[in-house]
């Protein structure tokens, strides 16, 4: 996303890397928290679940 002046808001460099990974057909599925949380991330690191490789 961009701000009122163009210039990228988020991510940026140095940002944590925060996230969850779902097993979702879409995002709506995922939003509604109807989909089985697969890992998560905190700060770029695995701290539960795991990624097929």
């Amino acid at each position: 996303p961009l701000n009122e002046k163009g210039e990228r808001v988020w991510p940026k460099a140095q940002d944590d890397a925060s996230f969850v990974l779902v097993d979702a057909s879409c995002s709506a599925e995922a939003v509604a928290r109807i989909s089985p949380r697969t890992a998560t991330f905190h700060k770029g690191q695995l701290v539960w679940g795991s990624v097929a490789g």
